[in-house]
């Protein structure tokens, strides 16, 4: 038997090459989104259950990891102001704000 996650797949790609205007009532709409969610997510469970945790240690802890550290990344958190903010002896509106430390 076809998995449900594969029929739903299957029935917006049809709808897609039939043109059709697919809209499902809003309450039917967040039913199957949570019945696909938990669908996927039983899927991922049963498979994982499978296998031994030693196997697959490694790369949870590189996910855990990379969850922690990329935001960290992409928003450095720094203490001081630029050179503007030295040279005037004040506090500007371009560099600063309330939650950085003014040095």
């Amino acid at each position: 038997m076809i998995d449900v996650v594969v029929l739903f797949f299957l029935l917006g790609v049809l709808a897609r090459i039939a043109k059709s205007d697919l809209r499902l009532p809003e309450a039917l709409y967040e039913t199957l989104s949570i019945y696909l969610l938990l669908a996927i997510g039983l899927k991922g469970g049963i498979e994982l259950s499978r296998v031994p945790l030693a196997a697959f240690a490694p790369q949870v802890m590189a996910m855990m990891l990379l969850g922690f550290a990329i935001p960290f990344a992409m928003f450095p958190r720094t203490n001081t102001c630029s050179s503007c903010c030295r040279t005037r002896n004040t506090r500007c509106l371009r560099c600063c704000s309330s939650t950085r430390r003014w040095v």
